[in-house]
C-alpha cells in the first residue's frame, strides 16, 4: 500500500466491508476501528452483524472501502480475510424484558491481506490496480 492510501485509511472515519457467501449473495457492513498493521495488512473491528461473520468463515474474499466525500475520493482494497477475532461479548443484551431482534453479540476484529487497491470516486475511473 502506497503512503498516500496509508494516510487514507488513517483518516477515515468508516470503512465499509462488503463479504458475499459462498452462493454469492453480497453483504455490506460499515467499521470504525480501522488499523494498518503492515505492508499488506489491515484489520476492522466492529460489531459485524452475523451475516458478515458467518460470510467470511465461508467465503473469505472481501472488498473494503473508505471515502472522503468533500475531496470525492477514496480507495477500495480488495483482499482475504486471514483471521477473524472475537474482540467482547456481550451477555445477551439488552436482556429478556426488551426484543430488538438479532442484534450482534460479539465484536470482532478482521484481519484483511490486501491483495490489490484501486481508487475510487463518483466520476470518471478505473479498477486498476494501484
Amino acid at each position: 500500500m502506497s503512503e498516500e492510501i496509508r494516510a487514507a485509511l488513517r483518516g477515515a472515519r468508516v470503512a465499509y466491508v462488503a463479504s458475499a457467501d459462498d452462493r454469492g449473495q453480497p453483504h455490506l457492513a460499515v467499521s470504525k476501528l480501522i488499523r494498518i498493521l503492515d505492508a499488506e495488512h489491515v484489520s476492522f473491528t466492529g460489531w459485524f452483524c452475523p451475516q458478515t461473520a458467518e460470510n467470511v468463515a465461508k467465503n473469505p474474499k472481501v472488498a473494503v472501502s473508505v471515502w472522503d466525500a468533500t475531496h470525492d475520493h477514496g480507495y477500495q482494497l480488495v483482499g482475504e480475510v486471514t483471521n477473524a477475532t472475537v474482540t467482547a461479548t456481550l451477555d445477551h443484551w439488552p436482556g429478556p424484558e426488551r426484543d430488538y431482534g438479532p442484534i450482534p453479540q460479539e465484536e470482532r476484529r478482521l484481519t484483511i491481506r490486501v491483495d490489490a487497491a484501486m481508487e475510487l470516486q463518483s466520476g470518471m475511473h478505473t479498477d486498476k490496480a494501484i
